[in-house]
C-alpha cells in the first residue's frame, strides 16, 4: 500500500501519485453515490485523541507526546507533538516511514542528508525513508508519520553533542 499521509488539521493530502480515492491519477473519475439516512457506514471507534492520553517521553533533547491514534488509522498514521529548546541530539533515519513535521512555533534547521535548511513557524518537512536527518532550534511541532513509526525500522547514525547541535543552528 502506497504511503498515505493525513495532515488534519492542515487539509494536507499526498497520495504518492493517486487521486484520493486510491486510482490511478489518470483513471476516470467515478460518479458520486449519493448514501441514504437507512446505509448504515462503518465508523473507527474513536475520532477525538486528548493531550491527556498520549504518551509522554523524553530522549535525545526533545519532549514527545504520541497521540494513541495507531489503531484508529490501521498503522498508516502516527501523531506525536515535539517540543525542544536546543535540538535533537540524534542523527537518525528510518527505513519504512515518512516524517512530515509542521513547525508550530519558533524557528531552526533541519539537516537532511548533511545540507542545512532553515526552519521557521508554518513550514513543513518531509523527510523521506532512508534520509538522514536531525534538527536544531527552539521548536515546536506537530509530526506526523506515514506509515505509523515503528521501532525496529529507525537507524541511528550517531549521537550529537549540545555543540555540534548549536553549530547547526547558527
Amino acid at each position: 500500500m502506497k504511503p498515505l499521509f493525513v495532515l488534519l488539521c492542515l487539509g494536507l493530502v499526498a497520495c504518492g501519485g493517486s487521486t484520493i480515492s486510491g486510482a490511478p491519477s489518470s483513471a476516470t473519475p467515478k460518479p458520486v453515490v449519493q448514501r441514504k439516512s437507512s446505509d448504515k457506514v462503518s465508523a473507527p471507534a474513536r475520532f477525538v485523541f486528548t493531550r491527556d492520553e498520549a504518551f509522554s517521553k523524553s530522549k535525545f533533547g526533545i519532549d514527545l507526546k504520541v497521540y494513541p491514534v495507531r489503531d484508529a488509522t490501521q498503522n498508516q498514521v502516527g501523531m506525536v507533538t515535539v517540543e525542544t529548546t536546543h535540538g535533537h541530539r540524534q542523527e537518525f533515519y528510518d527505513v519504512a516511514s515518512f516524517f512530515v513535521y509542521y513547525i508550530i512555533e519558533g524557528q531552526g534547521a533541519f539537516i537532511i542528508n548533511g545540507h542545512k535548511q532553515p526552519v521557521k513557524a508554518t513550514d513543513i518537512i518531509v523527510v523521506p525513508p532512508n534520509h538522514k536527518f536531525y534538527y536544531a532550534g527552539n521548536l515546536k511541532m506537530l509530526l506526523v508519520t506515514s506509515p505509523s513509526w515503528q521501532p525496529e525500522n529507525e537507524r541511528e547514525v550517531r549521537k550529537l553533542t549540545n555543540e555540534q547541535i548549536e553549530q547547526a543552528f547558527r
